[in-house]
C-alpha cells in the first residue's frame, strides 16, 4: 500500500515558498501509507525531471524550480523490488516518439511476468511490478489517452496510476485503489492524494483556509488535467482483481489481449492491508474478522485510518459473536 500525491497550480496564486511547504507537508502526511521511498516528478524547460530516494518523506529534500506548476509524487511501501536500489522506486520515466512521461502506481500488478513473455518485452534491472505499465505504453511508441487506456485494460491487479507528460498534462487512471482530488477554484489549484483524510490533514497542518470542492472520479475513468486547469474524462474496461472473484481465474478481463495466466501465488490487496495493519498495532486476526463479516478491502483500509471507529466495529462484531454462541 503506497500513496499518490500531487498538485496542479494552474492559477499561479501561491508563492514558491507556499508551494514547497504544501507539497512537503502533503508528502509527510502520506507517510502513513509508505515510508520506504519518496519520489516526485515535475517539468522544466529541459523536460521531465524525476527526484527520488529510499527515505521517508520527512527526510526527503523538496526543491522545486521556480514556476513549477505541476508536481506528481509517491510514497512507497515496498511489495516487490528492493527500495534500496533507487531504480525500483517511483516515479518511473518512459520514452515515446511524441513525448517522455513519468508514471507512479499505487497497488499491485500480478501479471507483469506474463505480459513480458507474451509481448516480448525485455526484462530490465527494475524489479518493481509497476514498471510493466511504462513498458506497455512504450511498446506502442506513442503517449496518448488511447495508449494509457490500452495499458490500463491489459494489466491485472489493483491500481491507481498517475502519469505526467512533458507538456504538464497530468493523467489519473483509477482502478479499484482510492484517490481523492480537491479543487481550490478561487486560487486555481488542484490537490490530490490517495485518501481524503490525507488531504484534510495537510490543509489543517498548514492552516490552508481556501474553500474547495471535491472532484469525483470513478473506477474505470481516466481524467486528464492540463496546465490551464481544464479536465477531460475518458473510460476504460477494468479487469477486477482475482481475489474479488474468490479464486475464479476464468473470464477476469473484458479485453482479449492475453490468455488466462498460470495460477501462481501473488500478494493480494488484503495481504497488503494485513502488513500495514501490523505497523499500526492491529492484528491479522482483527483484519480477517472484519473481512469475514462483510467489510471489503477499501472499507478496511478506511477503518485502519480511523482507530476509534475500527475498534468500535470489532467490539460490535465480537459482541454479536458472543450472543450467537450463547
Amino acid at each position: 500500500m503506497c500513496s499518490l500525491f500531487g498538485m496542479i497550480d494552474y492559477g499561479k496564486a501561491i508563492s514558491e515558498t507556499q508551494k514547497i511547504k504544501l507539497i512537503k507537508t502533503l508528502s509527510i502526511c502520506c507517510e502513513e501509507r509508505g515510508t520506504d521511498a519518496t519520489g516526485i516528478a515535475f517539468v522544466t524547460e529541459n523536460g521531465i525531471q524525476i527526484k527520488k530516494k529510499a527515505v521517508p518523506a520527512r527526510k526527503f529534500r523538496f526543491k522545486l524550480p521556480r514556476n513549477t506548476s505541476v508536481v506528481m509524487g509517491h510514497t512507497r511501501l515496498t511489495t516487490q523490488g528492493n527500495a534500496c536500489y533507487n531504480y525500483n522506486n517511483h516515479p518511473f520515466l518512459g520514452y515515446c516518439e511524441n513525448s517522455t512521461f513519468a508514471l507512479v502506481h499505487n497497488g499491485m500488478i500480478y501479471n507483469d511476468k506474463v505480459l513480458r513473455q507474451k509481448y516480448g518485452i525485455a526484462k530490465t534491472d527494475i524489479e518493481t511490478d509497476s514498471y510493466i505499465a511504462v513498458q506497455l505504453i512504450e511498446k506502442q511508441r506513442a503517449f496518448t489517452v488511447k495508449t494509457i487506456k490500452d495499458m490500463a485494460e491489459t494489466v491485472e491487479g489493483s491500481f491507481c496510476f498517475t502519469l505526467l507528460d512533458e507538456k504538464n498534462n497530468l493523467y489519473i487512471v483509477k482502478g479499484d485503489n482510492p484517490i481523492t482530488i480537491f479543487h481550490f477554484k478561487e486560487i486555481g489549484l488542484y490537490l490530490y492524494a490517495s485518501t481524503e483524510k490525507l488531504l484534510k490533514n495537510t490543509i489543517q497542518k498548514i492552516n490552508f483556509k481556501q474553500e474547495y470542492t471535491k472532484i469525483d472520479i470513478s473506477t474505470e475513468e481516466i481524467v486528464c488535467f492540463d496546465k490551464q486547469g481544464n479536465r477531460t474524462k475518458s473510460n476504460f474496461d477494468y479487469a477486477f482483481p482475482y481475489y474479488f472473484h474468490y479464486g475464479n481465474y476464468e473470464n477476469l478481463s473484458k479485453n482479449k489481449m492475453y490468455e488466462p495466466f498460470e495460477k501462481e501465488y501473488c500478494r493480494t490487496y488484503l495481504e497488503e492491508l494485513i502488513d500495514f495493519a501490523e505497523n499500526v498495532g492491529v492484528s491479522e486476526e482483527e483484519v480477517l474478522l472484519l473481512f469475514e463479516y462483510g467489510f471489503d478491502e477499501f472499507e478496511i483500509e478506511q477503518l485502519l485510518e480511523n482507530p476509534i471507529q475500527l475498534q468500535c466495529c470489532i467490539t460490535e462484531i465480537l459482541e454479536k459473536q458472543y450472543y450467537i454462541e450463547r
